[in-house]
């Protein structure tokens, strides 16, 4: 075997983080024929498009057997190429909220929050498995850590159960995701830029595999990202 003839692979296992409205939604919509698993309510962003999905309440502990089950059905399904799923961070409230009823507890301890974190290093090993054979994007909305005098250390995706600082190294592309404020340009609002990187930094983790760590799009999209790549 020779490393000049390693290509990316048939499908992709993403993590993209960010900040509330930067696109992270949309940009996963963009990926070949998707199916969302919507844990955070966010559909509407993709309204119009002709996208599946199923919604949870994360509320509902016994919400998390649903989703189990739809997701087999999905994995099964040739019609769909992409799993998404929006977001991570609330999916662990909802399995939070399932180990709390399944041990009849009302507030977590760390022998609690040590299943939590078991149960989602199981999780993203399945998803990333190179035996899916499908396209994966995970959504995870951002935690900021600050020092103790409130300047900004890390900025990390948010999974409870400590997998924060754990999550990047199941996955091949770690992206964030930012977005400028919209621009009056003469009497028109010029929409918020939003750009997608794989530059790591002082204090955000992200990574590519098939790019290189310099990586960066605006107005990111599957068929941006997927540019000069060979699959």
């Amino acid at each position: 075997m020779n490393a000049k003839d390693l290509t990316p692979g048939q499908h992709l296992k993403v993590l993209v983080y960010g900040d509330s409205g930067t696109g992270k939604t949309t940009f996963a919509g963009s990926f070949p024929r998707p199916f969302f698993f919507d844990f955070d309510g966010g559909m509407m962003s993709l309204r119009g498009k002709d996208i599946e999905y199923e919604s949870y309440d994360v509320t509902d502990p016994d919400q998390s057997k649903q989703f189990e089950k739809d997701q087999q059905t999905v994995l099964k399904r040739d019609d769909i190429d992409t799993l998404v799923y929006d977001s991570v961070s609330s999916l662990s409230l909802l399995y939070q909220a399932t180990l709390l009823k399944l041990n009849n507890k009302t507030e977590m301890d760390l022998k609690e929050y040590g299943r939590l974190s078991r149960y989602f290093e199981k999780f993203f090993a399945a998803v990333t498995s190179p035996h899916l054979g499908k396209n994966v994007v995970c959504i995870c909305h951002e935690s900021r850590v600050e020092t103790e005098s409130g300047a900004l250390k890390k900025v990390e995706p948010l999974v409870l159960g400590k997998m924060s600082a754990k999550v990047s190294m199941f996955f091949d592309e770690v992206y964030y995701l930012t977005a400028a404020a919209p621009k009056q340009v003469g009497n028109q609002l010029k929409s918020a830029t939003r750009i997608l990187s794989a530059r790591p930094s002082r204090t955000h983790t992200a990574k590519s595999r098939i790019h290189g760590d310099l990586f960066t799009i605006e107005q990111p999209t599957y068929a941006a990202l997927m540019k000069g790549v060979k699959v």
